[in-house]
């Protein structure tokens, strides 16, 4: 038997695995390692890190510590860096705004994983849906009443505004038979 170690950059993982010796290629380790996800990884062997891109590649003699990272390191990264930036931002209009809400879900994030990042940005986001949905409603409200107010001006009485006119007429003449 052989040992393998195999450590993952993305959780920093390390597992430790025996394999049969006769395992010489990097599909053969594949096949004899299916609790490993190896699908669009970059896979180094040893000190020396050569990496195993190839099916046909083969393996050191002896032990081996095998490290497995995402292929395109540079997206991970750049995704990082987005959500950090957007975090940042709403940090200081948080900050511009005195909005204590959103200061208490960032916190402080520079120590925080692209996930717990992710997830504060996601919170986020909700809060500020949440307070542009209830200012339309607001809005949409306001221009409604806008609206009957120049129509009940005009005169005009409409399917939509029937019950409000009607109200407002008897509203009205009970307001001028008490005078």
């Amino acid at each position: 038997m052989r040992k393998v170690t195999v450590v993952t950059t993305n959780n920093s993982q390390v597992n430790q695995f025996e394999v049969e010796a006769g395992v010489s290629t990097f599909s053969q380790l594949v096949a004899a390692l299916p609790a490993v996800d190896f699908s669009n990884k970059t896979v180094t062997v040893g000190k020396a890190l050569y990496s195993l891109e190839h099916a046909d590649a083969a393996l050191p003699e002896g032990s081996l510590k095998v490290f497995i990272s995402p292929k395109d390191m540079k997206a991970a990264m750049a995704e990082y860096h987005e959500v950090r930036a957007a975090l940042k931002q709403y940090g200081i209009d948080a900050v511009n705004s005195d909005d204590e809400e959103i200061l208490e879900i960032i916190g402080n994030y520079t120590h925080d994983t692209l996930s717990e990042m992710k997830d504060k940005l996601e919170e986020v986001l909700q809060v500020i849906q949440d307070r542009v949905e209830t200012t339309n409603d607001v809005c949409c409200n306001n221009v409604e009443a806008r609206l009957f107010e120049v129509e009940y001006a005009l005169g005009i009485r409409n399917i939509s505004n029937a019950a409000q006119f009607n109200e407002r007429v008897l509203a009205e003449a009970r307001y001028a038979t008490q005078k």
